[in-house]
């Protein structure tokens, strides 16, 4: 069961015996959470370490399990981010990010009632002063707000949700 790595980070064994194993993509979602996410007001927080950015990646999104209630960031074609917000099927805020290259990126979208902002790597890529805060109950990591499709494909460090809405100012600080 000898392995080596290529990179700097480790991977787990996948016993084999003649033929090569190819792991599932890792997919987390967790339902009946809306306590703990901000209902009129919050943040979401997500540090990606993106190689591939494979079009329509979702990376981190809140929803209640449908496209017509979600706070989503995922990858948009040509190595863009993309933040959608989305309120009783009606589209709130739909933001593409400048392009990039392959790096680590730390994203962060806070949300209330007419004021929304979404920052990479502490510059503030947008604020939108109109739009209403969906109803969510359930994270996705990984896959999109159905659970089922567009995963990253990609590696994801760390994920945190606020309740509150950070300020402009907090939101620089924790995505530098």
């Amino acid at each position: 069961g000898a392995q080596t790595e290529i990179g700097s980070v480790a991977t787990s064994y996948i016993p084999t015996t003649t033929a090569a194993v190819t792991r599932g993509a890792d997919v987390i979602s967790k339902t009946g959470v809306s306590s703990l996410i901000g209902q009129t007001e919050g943040t979401i927080y997500a540090e990606v370490d993106a190689r591939n950015f494979a079009s329509n990646g979702r990376v981190l999104a809140i929803s209640d399990g449908t496209n017509n209630n979600r706070v989503t960031i995922f990858f948009f074609t040509s190595n863009r981010f993309r933040l959608l917000v989305t309120t009783g099927g009606s589209g709130q805020v739909a933001v593409n990010s400048s392009t990039y290259s392959a790096g680590i990126f730390k994203v962060a979208v806070a949300y209330a009632a007419n004021d929304f902002a979404f920052y990479i790597n502490g510059v503030q890529v947008n604020l939108t002063t109109s739009g209403n805060v969906p109803a969510c109950s359930a994270v996705y990591l990984g896959t999109a707000e159905d659970g089922t499709t567009n995963p990253l494909n990609d590696r994801i460090r760390s994920v945190a949700l606020y309740t509150t809405r950070l300020s402009n100012t907090e939101l620089q600080a924790l995505t530098t």
